[in-house]
């Protein structure tokens, strides 16, 4: 009896070896296929991430460059009627004349006003047509007479003195010209200023018509709603050195509001940003893992 027992826990241990062994396989499987459903799962996830923020990014630039054509066309047009009233007899502005804030210089005198006075229902109508997010529409002369649409005593008093980047830079190229995002003098918030040439019959310089557009206006074209991406506004500079090589973040959205940052990223210190530069340069939409700000960070760029 006491051999049977023995034979019998003998052929349970036994038989309990293969059993143990393929319970021991089973877990093991089991856990190497978690892993990969979960890395699958991962990939998934990211890739769905990266097209949806990408077709977000893509929308975006596609409204904004429509928008920069638009403000392109109503900067040259205002241009060439600000040459148009200065080549031609001065008429009465009439009540709208008080409607753009004039400064003209010692020399033009009070005739300067009433020529420019003259241009307000062109203005009205260019940004009715062309650049319904203007904040203003400047007109600045070589003989240093300045005005504003619409009229402002403190916008225009903001433009008097020193003269802005823009205007140097058109008189330097005679061609329209994007000054980058900055903060605008008088209101404070960062705006984009888009500017023209005013000339002569004959090409000679005779000024610069500007419009000023705000920042947020422009990323307004971005959705704001709860988990959606924040859409920045970046300047990629022409740096030919390595040391130098990086971005400036101009504005970004926070929530439902539009703040000017100016913060620089140099590639050197975040990994990732190089290869975003080297597509951006090329004119490559696409989207990248960034280490920013000590965390990996999904960039979309177009």
């Amino acid at each position: 009896m006491r051999i049977r027992l023995k034979l019998l826990i003998l052929l349970l241990m036994i038989a309990m070896v293969p059993l143990m062994m393929v319970t021991w396989f089973d877990l093991g499987a089991a856990r190497r296929l978690g892993l990969e459903l979960s890395d699958r799962a991962r990939e998934v996830l990211e890739r769905r991430a990266r097209e949806s923020l990408l077709a977000s990014v893509r929308d975006s630039a596609k409204l904004l460059r429509k928008e920069s054509k638009l403000l392109e066309t109503a900067a040259r047009l205002q241009a060439q009627a600000v040459a148009q009233v200065l080549t031609s007899p001065v008429l009465a502005s009439g009540e709208e004349g008080g409607r753009i804030a004039v400064q003209p210089s010692r020399d033009a005198g009070e005739k300067m006003r009433v020529r420019l006075g003259q241009l307000v229902p062109t203005l009205v109508q260019l940004r009715e047509d062309y650049a319904p997010v203007a904040l203003w529409q400047r007109i600045r002369l070589e003989d240093g007479t300045t005005a504003v649409y619409p009229a402002h005593p403190d916008a225009l008093a903001a433009e008097v003195g020193a003269v802005p980047p823009w205007y140097s830079r058109v008189r330097q190229v005679r061609e329209l010209v994007h000054e980058q995002p900055h903060t605008g003098a008088f209101t404070g918030i960062p705006i984009i200023t888009i500017a023209a040439p005013v000339l002569g019959t004959r090409g000679e310089f005779l000024g610069a018509a500007a419009i000023d557009v705000p920042v947020g206006e422009l990323l307004g074209t971005a959705s704001d709603e709860p988990g959606k991406p924040t859409h920045v506004l970046v300047i990629v500079p022409n740096s030919d050195t390595a040391a130098e090589r990086g971005m400036r973040i101009a504005a970004e959205r926070q929530g439902d509001r539009i703040v000017a940052s100016g913060e620089s990223v140099l590639a050197a210190e975040a990994p990732g940003l190089d290869e975003v530069l080297t597509d951006m340069t090329a004119g490559r939409s696409g989207a990248r893992w960034v280490l920013f700000k000590g965390q990996e960070t999904l960039w979309a760029y177009a």
